[in-house]
């Protein structure tokens, strides 16, 4: 991940309005794979943080809220995170999203605090994204327009898998057999070891919403076609 301050440059570079807060709050939206990541590499260019977030754990949080400062200029980053596609889109079209208010830290004393924002508006805002992080560029969206510029700050490795009580003869799957599999939505686990035994026994395609990255680039990689219907 790039620093902070880069991350800030790009924020107008993906067309967000300059403003007045937006020289010291941003607002980070888009990829829930890249979450993690993110938050990690807030806390490692800001000094004096301190933060709050919105679920079981700050790096798997759905919304974060730090404060902190690099070479003394206070800087607040909030992050609301909703999926690459989602992402690219609420920037694109400068759609409002709910996030931490500013003075959340302020009513939550304690660092870390996982704070519950269920009908608690004291401590939310509708306000919009200056960045999305995408697992996949503008292109491979239907939002393609207003066009956006990509600035490549990462890599996310995505694997296929299967549930934990799937058949002993499912070990992999080739792109011909997922091509087949999420254009049928079910096929016979005979497909994948070649023993007709197998053939009244069927493999169900499961995935994630449009607006995800994960899915959008799974549809890529198989050759299935990110625009497809499954």
């Amino acid at each position: 991940m790039r620093s902070i301050k880069s991350i800030a440059i790009a924020a107008s570079v993906l067309g967000a309005a300059a403003t007045t807060q937006a020289q010291t709050v941003v607002d980070i939206t888009g990829s829930t794979a890249g979450r993690s990541a993110v938050h990690q590499a807030i806390l490692t260019v800001l000094s004096n943080e301190t933060y709050v977030y919105n679920g079981s754990s700050f790096n798997g949080a759905s919304k974060v809220l730090v404060k902190g400062d690099i070479s003394g200029t206070p800087v607040t980053i909030r992050t609301s995170w909703s999926g690459s596609a989602a992402g690219v889109r609420d920037v694109a079209q400068n759609n409002s999203a709910v996030w931490f208010a500013n003075t959340a830290i302020n009513t939550v004393a304690l660092n870390g605090t996982n704070v519950n924002l269920a009908n608690n508006t004291a401590n939310t805002v509708q306000d919009v994204a200056e960045i999305a992080f995408s697992d996949v560029f503008q292109s491979s969206t239907i939002y393609g327009s207003p066009a956006l510029v990509d600035d490549k700050a990462g890599i996310i490795p995505f694997k296929f898998y299967a549930s934990a009580d799937k058949p002993a003869g499912l070990t992999n799957i080739t792109p011909l057999q997922a091509r087949f599999l999420w254009g049928s939505g079910y096929i016979p686990l005979a497909m994948f070891t070649g023993n007709a035994a197998d053939q009244a026994t069927f493999i169900f395609a499961t995935g994630r919403d449009p607006e995800s990255g994960t899915r959008i680039t799974a549809m890529a990689e198989i050759g299935y076609g990110v625009f497809t219907a499954v």
